[in-house]
């Protein structure tokens, strides 16, 4: 009776180890039902891949397995999930334009879609949070549309922060990851917690600069605790995340085994703020 009790304490502790680290990965779901967990990865020119550890490597020297996504109904990719959706044909061309709906917000990898309700764009002025509908900046001015019909046309460098199509952006003193980069920008805030992540992207191409594609290349990381702003790029990430993991040693382990990387950033600091 004692053996059965601890056996059944030791499967509940190897049940919630598992599960605690699957909530800081993602996942592909396949056609036949099956959860396959790892973390997407950009491989090549437009082709994401979802990789898994080789939980025996010594059998077939095999590290890690990639998929390419085929046969997948549906992703999680930092914490959103998104449905595969087939492209359209007209009988000559492939279209990859998928379907919107009125009221939601709609965001893509490859065929993968995610639809998410709309909230409501707000400005934040000094103390004052004025909701309404953003137009795209011109001229250096932002026009709000406020719930009452009012018109607003705001200087951009009146602005602390704002939403807009469910993205938050907050305007940061920063460290320029250029040479002709500007010092104050608005960061796009991916977490809050006690390590508040960012991200910062530099299209070459700027009639790209509002590109949706989350793989582009050209894209910095901030992390703001109480050490400040920090930036973080490719050539500093492991120095950097080697810092925050310090007194982990099992994360720190999967980092240096490179299970984790620079597009991976989002789990390691959502594991940061939700560690005890």
């Amino acid at each position: 009776m004692k053996y059965i009790f601890f056996s059944v304490i030791i499967f509940l502790m190897v049940v919630s180890k598992t599960y605690s680290q699957e909530n800081y990965m993602d996942y592909a779901i396949t056609n036949k039902n099956d959860t396959i967990y790892g973390l997407l990865r950009e491989s090549g020119i437009n082709n994401i891949v979802l990789y898994s550890k080789n939980q025996n490597p010594e059998l077939d020297g095999i590290k890690f397995y990639s998929n390419n996504l085929k046969g997948i109904n549906e992703i999680r990719w930092n914490g959103k999930t998104y449905k595969y959706e087939a492209p359209v044909y007209d009988g000559i061309y492939e279209s990859n334009i998928h379907s919107q709906k009125k009221g939601f917000i709609t965001q893509t990898i490859g065929d993968f879609v995610n639809l998410t309700p709309r909230l409501k764009d707000y400005v934040v002025i000094k103390n004052d949070t004025i909701y309404g509908e953003i137009s795209n900046p011109i001229l250096g001015k932002l026009v709000l549309k406020s719930d009452r019909g009012n018109k607003y046309k705001i200087k951009v460098k009146d602005i602390k922060g704002y939403r807009f199509k469910n993205e938050v952006f907050i305007r940061k003193t920063k460290k320029r990851v250029e040479l002709f980069d500007d010092k104050i920008s608005f960061l796009k805030l991916l977490l809050t917690g006690k390590n508040k992540l960012y991200e910062y992207k530099v299209s070459k191409n700027k009639n790209l600069a509002n590109d949706n594609n989350i793989f582009s290349q050209g894209i910095f990381y901030y992390i703001e605790n109480n050490d400040g702003l920090t930036l973080i790029r490719h050539v500093n990430f492991k120095d950097k995340m080697r810092d925050l993991l310090a007194n982990d040693k099992v994360m720190l382990e999967k980092l240096n085994n490179e299970e984790y990387r620079f597009e991976n950033i989002y789990h390691i600091i959502n594991y940061l703020n939700k560690k005890k």
